[in-house]
């Protein structure tokens, strides 16, 4: 009897956890543009769910109560607060009502920068690992997109160094001093983190193939976070310098593909 009752009990924890609900909304873009696609709902356990969007900018998604589920958009980001719907335990069907604002993504928009090095130094820093994560998240939320990776190298104070090197004259060894000039050391740090950069993008599975690295001499304006969220990206970049310096890897649209 005691194990009758509690097999009713669990059973009656796994209905309340699991009970159905619809979420309804309207998509409003903030520039109020006409917004067509389709949603995709990740659960916080991976399973993916979609749901296209209508013609009157609505849409409609069902689901199990008592989860999260990350939301995207192809070509489009989401406010903050509308990336993640979290999704109360209910014990019977329930309707939410829930509006996503959204802004288109366009060729140029800067994604996000974080300071990856220390200045002169090719090794990646730990420090940045959370914007990669970011990063990985937005980039396989948006596979028709290609970026540039911009290394800054304002942070590295070159001086003209001399080098010794031994040479063959004829049969005889001698050894030379040369110079090594600012650009060549500047172009060797810069193929460094190149490869630092490459090696962590690998590490977290993000796809190499999408950026195209170039060389920036000019400091960057932070930019610190994938937001359309200014005042998000005030707070983000106040407590950035807290904890860092100048930003020296910046990520930008290059190219959307039509999909």
């Amino acid at each position: 009897m005691k194990l009758f009752i509690l097999l009713i009990l669990l059973s009656s924890i796994g209905f309340t956890q699991n009970s159905q609900v619809t979420i309804t909304g309207k998509i409003i873009d903030k520039n109020g543009q006409k917004v067509s696609g389709e949603l995709r709902f990740v659960s916080s356990s991976g399973i993916i769910g979609k749901t296209k969007i209508s013609s009157d900018e609505t849409y409609t998604f069902a689901c199990k109560s008592g989860d999260s589920y990350s939301v995207t958009l192809l070509n489009y980001i989401l406010d903050d607060k509308d990336k993640e719907i979290n999704v109360s335990p209910q014990t019977e069907f329930k309707e939410f009502n829930r509006d996503l604002k959204v802004e288109r993504l366009v060729e140029g928009r800067k994604i996000m920068s974080f300071n990856s090095f220390k200045a002169s130094d090719s090794t990646f820093q730990s420090s940045a690992n959370s914007f990669i994560k970011e990063l990985s998240d937005f980039v396989k939320s948006q596979p028709n997109i290609s970026y540039n990776l911009n290394i800054n190298m304002s942070d590295c104070k070159f001086k003209p160094i001399k080098s010794k090197k031994t040479v063959l004259d004829g049969k005889k060894k001698k050894t030379i001093t040369t110079e090594v000039s600012i650009q060549e050391q500047s172009n060797k740090v810069f193929q460094a983190r190149i490869n630092s950069i490459k090696a962590v993008l690998l590490e977290n599975k993000i796809r190499v193939m999408s950026f195209t690295f170039l060389k920036d001499e000019k400091p960057f304006q932070a930019t610190n976070s994938i937001s359309n969220d200014k005042k998000g990206e005030k707070k983000n970049d106040k407590s950035n310098k807290k904890s860092t310096s100048q930003p020296n890897v910046l990520i930008t649209i290059s190219k959307i593909r039509e999909q």
